[in-house]
């Protein structure tokens, strides 16, 4: 007993000095588009098919988004049964977030996002294929 707790008060007694954050996706570049608040109104179609343009061809890989390691599962499963509230998630991460995420910035910046990918694997399927699945469209 004395030597464990000798062991936590030298691990609580030890002052830790916060190293720099390794920065995440170093060749990673900010997203292209416009910032919503500069669209007019008159020109929301034409922003809007911006953005899907962005997500149907996966610009944030092309762009060295960081990625989550595997796939997120949006709820439990039990029985082999997903009781999520959606389907399972790949989550990408612009710079910004990374930057955010990791402390190097106190808010979000302007023009970070996240990019959230439903697909049809989950963590817990056999299959090792991401079958992505392009995101609706409103009407």
């Amino acid at each position: 007993m004395r030597k464990v707790l000798g062991a936590l008060l030298l691990c609580v007694a030890v002052n830790v000095h916060a190293a720099t954050p390794i920065k995440q996706c170093p060749d990673a570049k900010e997203n292209p588009l416009p910032l919503p608040s500069s669209i007019k109104p008159e020109n929301l179609g034409a922003y809007e098919r911006q953005i899907f343009d962005f997500l149907d061809k996966a610009e944030y890989e092309k762009l060295g988004w960081c990625v989550d390691k595997g796939i997120r599962d949006t709820g439990p499963f039990i029985s082999k049964s997903s009781y999520g509230t959606h389907k399972s998630v790949r989550i990408y991460y612009s710079p910004g977030v990374m930057e955010y995420l990791t402390g190097q910035l106190k808010t979000i910046p302007d023009h970070a996002m996240m990019v959230k990918v439903s697909t049809t694997r989950t963590r817990h399927s056999a299959s090792t294929a991401c079958a992505a699945t392009p995101p609706r469209r409103g009407s």
